[in-house]
C-alpha cells in the first residue's frame, strides 16, 4: 500500500510540475461521478446481499418454515444472498428481496408450538342460542387434538338483524392446525343441524313495484 501511495503522490506531483492539474481535477471529478452512478445502480443489490448475510446469520426462519411477511405467506423453499423463495398454498412461487425481509415484521408459524383457531357460526336469531352454545362446547370438549392448557371459548360476538354470531376460539398444535380447524367447523355445523339449530343465512328481498299504466 505504501508503494501505491508513493506512486500516486509521484503522479500528482508530476502533473502539477507539468501544469496538468486541470486534467487531474477532471479525471478525479469523472471518477467521482462514475462512483456515484455505480453506487446508485448497485444500491438495491448491495442492500439485498447484506440483508441476506444477516438472515443467514440470525436465522429467523429456515427452509421448510411457513412464514408471512408484507401480505405474502408460504413455505420457505430457499434462502439466497439476494432473495428468499416462498411457495404459496395456491402454488405460485414468490421471490422476496432480502432487504424487505430485513425491515418488515415476519411471522413464523412453524416456530410456534400452537396456533389459534377462530371462526364465527351465525345462528338464526329465532333459534335456541343457549342450546347452540352447549352443542359447540361439546364438540370442542370431544376434540382430542386441541391444546389442553388453553381452554376454548364460545361466546356471543354480535347480535344482528337476522343472526346471532357465536365466536369460537381454541388452540391446536401447529402440525395439525389446518386439518383440526377444518374438521371442527364441519363437525360443529353438522351437530347444530342434527339438533335442529338453524344457521343464519342472509335473506335478500326483491320488491317489484310494478309499472303504472
Amino acid at each position: 500500500m505504501l508503494d501505491y501511495l508513493i506512486i500516486l503522490g509521484g503522479i500528482i506531483v508530476s502533473l502539477a510540475i507539468m501544469g496538468w492539474t486541470s486534467l487531474l481535477y477532471s479525471a478525479l471529478t469523472a471518477a467521482g461521478l462514475f462512483s456515484v452512478i455505480i453506487g446508485l445502480a448497485v444500491k438495491d443489490v448491495a442492500s439485498n446481499l447484506i440483508a441476506g448475510i444477516f438472515l443467514l446469520i440470525d436465522q429467523p426462519f429456515a427452509p421448510g418454515d411457513y412464514i408471512e411477511v408484507d401480505g405474502y405467506e408460504g413455505t420457505v423453499e430457499t434462502i439466497s444472498l439476494r432473495t428468499t423463495t416462498l411457495v404459496t398454498l395456491d402454488g405460485p412461487v414468490i421471490h422476496i428481496p432480502n432487504s424487505l425481509l430485513a425491515v418488515q415484521p415476519t411471522k413464523n408459524y412453524s416456530i410456534a408450538r400452537v396456533r389459534r383457531i377462530n371462526f364465527v357460526m351465525p345462528i338464526a336469531n329465532d333459534a335456541d342460542v343457549s342450546r347452540a352454545l352447549e352443542i359447540i362446547r361439546g364438540v370442542l370438549d370431544a376434540e382430542e387434538r386441541l391444546v389442553a392448557d388453553k381452554p376454548p371459548t364460545v361466546l356471543v360476538k354480535d347480535v344482528r338483524e337476522y343472526a346471532v354470531d357465536v365466536n369460537v376460539t381454541c388452540y391446536a398444535p401447529s402440525a395439525v392446525w389446518l386439518q383440526t380447524a377444518s374438521d371442527l367447523k364441519q363437525r360443529v355445523m353438522a351437530e347444530l343441524q342434527a339438533a335442529g339449530v338453524e344457521l343464519a343465512v342472509p335473506v335478500r328481498k326483491n320488491v317489484n313495484l310494478g309499472t303504472r299504466s
